[in-house]
């Protein structure tokens, strides 16, 4: 019943709840007429309890009748209210089925019975108590950084998601420093949702904790925290840890590099006398007595070599021939090429049967080889870019980004893309590691890892910046035949994504499915299908079958399972598919109208666009999510909008949306310049745009109230919740079976200091 993407640890046992938690204020009580039961002699009434909050109410639910009028009682009562406010109250008691948690947005129906023998009209007061409120964290706790450095007092931002209900009180949440087993040691203070900046916190009341704490340490290793959430119960999260590390020297990162160099120079002397295998094996027991070497073994085939430093930097030696993706020149038998190829076979899965489709029409082509490398001259990218930018129902918005436009930072922004396409070097590398480093990686997968090349130089100037990402084992850096360049691992996905659109990822690169690490951290992240190679694979080999698939998936529409042709193979790698074999692209209609995914998923934004569970005392309309559009809130500075591409189908009329203005200008400003503006345009590919919405402060000065948050300039007033409905039938007639673009924005006008924010929800084309 509940998806929680953070187990709670603990909960408070049943003899411990406050059995006066009154959640009337989050229930809606719906009571039927009263019905007259001749058999049991009593007017019999239906009752349905609905949870509206954004937490979970624990049951048993004791049903209060309060009040209730003179010449009857409640026949069916279980017992009375011992709670101050309904003292001898008569009251129900209501169980909750299921895991006995009565779940934002559900309901429980019973009955209540009525003796009346005077027949006179029945009136009472509903009250509803509960066990206690269940508050959830539904996100991971983030910290930035996420590691600090030996010595250096460093501020460190902590959010924690802990949605919650105004009308039952603000939670009480905190950070607190823990052992390794989870004991108590100290306070760290609160984290609070007050739209402070410099506490590190965005949006007041959009369920969002943050603080911001000073941590400093002497000492190389973890500090264990945790976040406790008191709200009727206590909750606290899993422990996390923020590392300490020493700096990165810019000695040891160039003599790293150096290590790195050598042993290259040295395979490729070596080789040419004793062998490809031989020199390989010999090069890495010469780095096995190198002082700065922990480990260093073989990434497969005899065909490269991985090495992990004394101080923990991860690196790779290239040995690539000409034409192939990464590795060398080794032969796998047939018997061997099968094995490749069954190692990741029981991944694939097949969903479930249902419409199992993209969730975003972004999409991303990365080559950061392309044209330069004999692998990628040509490659799968451009037929790839070329299928993506061509389709018009659905239409894609198609980044892409080839050498010198490629970085590791392109590697960072992958969840916002529906179709991810690369093709780059990969490898698999750390086999057989010393455990002695799980706790600083804490990789998922204990064992080869696959790699990919960003394409970015590893330097002394960007060495600050990735130094982190090194220390923590998400980022390598790879020399041999490639140079000394940046390379990324599984946790640098999963660290750095939130929630994939179920997406397509292809990475057209050696060894991506050698085994389930990079594939499971994009499935692990809301992925749908992932695309890979099971082996070093022949570059020529790669762009067909890359080609191909898209020009099946996306130019023909199939199905993930029916674009992809089993058992392709260029006598060393195989051509592999896991995860959904029925995803589809992206709907041509309205997707995500409701923001339910939970992400934008189908809807790009620009500037201030987001989903959101709750601001202040406002909760979505339907589900529980909602966009919100703004001129630059908290962080972000730069006025929203955010649009989803549609294709019109002939019997639409109408578009419906909820909408809920909220602005700083209103009122002291109201009748000036400033006039910041929220509007909603439906823009075609050809012709002219139709202005569904164009309203602005001065339209809906007269209808605001004042409201119980506040941006970062003072007083907010809200128009609350609207509804609009506008007829386009015209416009949807001139434009069926086309693409069009819906748009919604927000903008200042006069000046950028006082912010606006707008609440969207409920969106829909009907006909």
């Amino acid at each position: 019943m509940r998806i929680l993407l953070f187990v709670l640890a603990a909960l408070v046992p049943a003899q411990a709840w406050c059995q006066c938690a009154d959640v009337t204020a989050a229930s809606n009580v719906t009571r039927s007429g009263y019905r007259l039961n001749r058999r049991i002699n009593a007017f019999v009434q239906t009752v349905t309890v609905k949870n509206t909050s954004l937490s979970g109410i624990q049951g048993p639910l004791k049903f209060v009748v309060k009040n209730l009028s003179s010449g009857s009682s409640l026949a069916n009562a279980t017992g009375t209210s011992t709670c101050a406010a309904t003292f001898g109250a008569p009251m129900v008691e209501v169980a909750v089925t299921g895991d006995g948690i009565l779940d934002p947005g559900e309901s429980v129906t019973f009955v209540v019975n009525f003796a009346n023998p005077s027949l006179q009209a029945i009136s009472y007061t509903p009250v509803v108590y509960a066990g206690s409120i269940v508050v959830q964290v539904l996100g991971n706790v983030t910290l930035s950084p996420d590691a600090i450095y030996i010595g250096e007092a460093t501020t460190v931002t902590i959010n924690a998601r802990v949605p919650y209900d105004p009308a039952l009180g603000i939670p009480n949440v905190s950070l607190e420093r823990v052992d390794l087993n989870g004991n108590f040691l100290n306070s760290e203070g609160l984290l609070l949702d007050n739209g402070n900046l410099t506490n590190g916190d965005d949006i007041q009341g959009d369920g969002v904790f943050s603080g911001r704490r000073v941590f400093v340490s002497g000492a190389v290793g973890p500090i264990y925290l945790r976040v406790r959430v008191q709200s009727g119960n206590t909750t606290v999260t899993p422990i996390f840890s923020l590392q300490v590390f020493n700096h990165l020297t810019t000695q040891e990162f160039t003599g790293l590099q150096t290590v790195l160099n050598l042993a290259y120079q040295n395979f490729l002397q070596l080789s040419s006398t004793a062998g490809r295998q031989q020199a390989t094996l010999q090069v890495i027991q010469q780095l096995q007595q190198d002082p700065d070497v922990s480990q260093a073994g073989l990434s497969g085939s005899s065909d490269s070599i991985w090495v992990v430093f004394k101080n923990g930097i991860l690196g790779g030696i290239y040995l690539v021939v000409p034409g192939s993706r990464g590795g060398g020149e080794d032969t796998l038998t047939a018997q061997k090429a099968v094995a490749a190829a069954m190692r990741s076979a029981s991944s694939v899965s097949a969903a479930a049967g249902t419409d199992n489709r993209i969730k975003s029409k972004e999409a991303i082509v990365i080559g950061p080889f392309t044209n330069i490398d004999p692998a990628f001259t040509p490659d799968e990218t451009g037929p790839i870019a070329t299928a993506l930018t061509n389709s018009q129902c659905p239409k894609f918005n198609v980044t892409t980004r080839g050498p010198g436009s490629v970085n590791v930072e392109t590697f960072k922004g992958l969840d916002k893309y529906g179709i991810v396409a690369i093709a780059t070097h990969g490898d698999t590398f750390y086999e057989g590691i010393l455990s002695l480093w799980q706790p600083v990686f804490q990789w998922n997968f204990w064992g080869a890892q696959v790699v990919m090349l960003t394409g970015t130089t590893a330097t002394t100037a960007n060495m600050v910046t990735y130094e982190t990402d090194l220390k923590k084992g998400r980022m390598a850096i790879v020399g041999g035949t490639v140079g000394g360049m940046y390379a990324i691992l599984p946790s640098f996905i999963t660290q750095y994504s939130k929630t994939f659109p179920n997406s397509l990822i292809y990475v057209g690169a050696c060894r991506s499915t050698y085994n389930n690490t990079m594939a499971q951290a994009f499935l692990g992240k809301g992925a749908g299908t992932y695309l890979g190679y099971s082996e070093y694979v022949n570059g020529a080999f790669a762009t067909t079958q890359g080609t191909n698939f898209f020009k099946e998936f996306i130019t023909n529409g199939k199905k993930t399972g029916d674009a992809f042709v089993p058992g392709q193979t260029d006598g060393k790698a195989f051509f592999q598919m896991l995860g959904a074999n029925d995803l589809l692209s992206p709907a041509v209609d309205l997707q995500n109208g409701g923001f339910e995914d939970g992400t934008l998923g189908a809807w790009s934004a620009v500037g201030d666009g987001r989903v959101i569970t709750q601001l202040g005392n406002w909760t979505p309309t339907e589900g529980n999510y909602m966009g919100i559009v703004s001129s630059g809130l908290g962080f972000t500075t730069s006025s929203g909008q955010v649009s989803q591409n549609v294709c019109i189908a002939p019997d639409v009329t109408k578009i419906e949306f909820n909408w809920n203005f909220s602005s700083e200008e209103f009122k002291e400003y109201c009748g000036s310049i400033f006039q910041d503006f929220f509007r909603v345009d439906l823009v075609p590919s050809s012709g002219s745009q139709l202005t569904v919405l164009n309203v602005k402060v001065d339209d809906l000065c007269s209808s605001v109230f004042k409201v119980g948050y506040s941006f970062d300039r003072g007083d907010v007033y809200s128009t609350g919740w609207r509804s609009t409905s506008a007829d386009i039938s015209a416009f949807a007639n001139a434009n069926k079976n086309k693409s069009v673009t819906i748009k919604i924005s927000v903008g200042d006008v006069g000046d950028s200091i006082y912010d606006t924010a707008v609440l969207i929800d409920d969106i829909k084309l009907k006909k």
